[in-house]
């Protein structure tokens, strides 16, 4: 009953498998820990907007993604659960975001100065949502501890933004030694700066590859990927029986 397409190539998805492979995810993540799929992407290709749709109904607890058109996709899709955008966003969308509540990533001062700045001169009714990236042994970008602290007196004295979230990413989960280490700089980095706010805001730094594990770190959420779709990173192909 659908038109014909206009290629000889497509992609089906079951809705319902994908459901499955989110409650694994959430079973594996641990009992009340929130859940917030990565739909990067167009959701690694599986169509973001549907997918999405179909997690949130599912129970997903927010979304993230790695660029800014790609949450406000979501948001002109229907999606209203939490989204965060995972690499930098350009200043000038720092009051798009805020009236769209899309979360944003800052991980140096200067865009953070800048994400600020627009926030406060177009104010709108929603605060601005800012999680701060944690260096922590990836090399790819985030405050260092000694700068964390700074970045969140930074966004505590703006009344345009609120802190949303602290998170990293791990190098590779399969190796413990390096993990541990990196979970040891991120206990580190917020423990230093519970001593300058009241509450911490909600931690996240497991992917698919932790997840998968065994003792994951679950935080105040996981950000399962390519587990969703019931892959496994490559690295860990070989190494354990996928979950999904």
């Amino acid at each position: 009953g659908l038109p014909p397409l206009p290629r000889t190539a497509w992609l089906e998805i079951d809705l319902d498998a994908l459901g499955s492979n989110f409650r694994t995810v959430r079973r594996l993540a641990g009992a009340g820990v929130p859940v917030h799929p990565v739909v990067k992407a167009d959701a690694y290709g599986h169509g973001a907007v549907p997918v999405a749709r179909a997690l949130e109904a599912a129970g997903a607890d927010g979304f993230c993604v790695a660029a800014y058109d790609e949450a406000v996709a979501l948001r002109d899709g229907g999606i209203r659960s939490p989204i965060l955008v995972l690499y930098p966003v350009p200043a000038a969308w720092a009051a798009d975001a805020a009236r769209r509540r899309i979360a944003v990533t800052a991980g140096e001062l200067d865009l953070l100065d800048a994400l600020l700045a627009v926030a406060a001169a177009r104010r709108s009714r929603n605060a601005l949502r800012i999680q701060l990236e944690v260096e922590t042994g990836l090399g790819r970008g985030g405050f260092s501890p000694d700068e964390l602290l700074a970045a969140a007196r930074r966004i505590g004295t703006t009344r345009a933004a609120r802190l949303d979230g602290l998170w990293t990413h791990l190098q590779a989960p399969e190796d413990a030694d390096g993990t541990a280490a990196q979970l040891r700089r991120f206990e580190t980095a917020t423990a230093n700066l519970l001593v300058a706010v009241v509450r911490l805001p909600p931690r996240h730094v497991a992917a698919t590859g932790a997840i998968v594990q065994d003792a994951v770190a679950a935080y105040d959420g996981v950000r399962p990927g390519l587990s969703i779709y019931g892959l496994l990173p490559d690295e860990l192909h070989g190494a354990l029986t996928p979950a999904v």
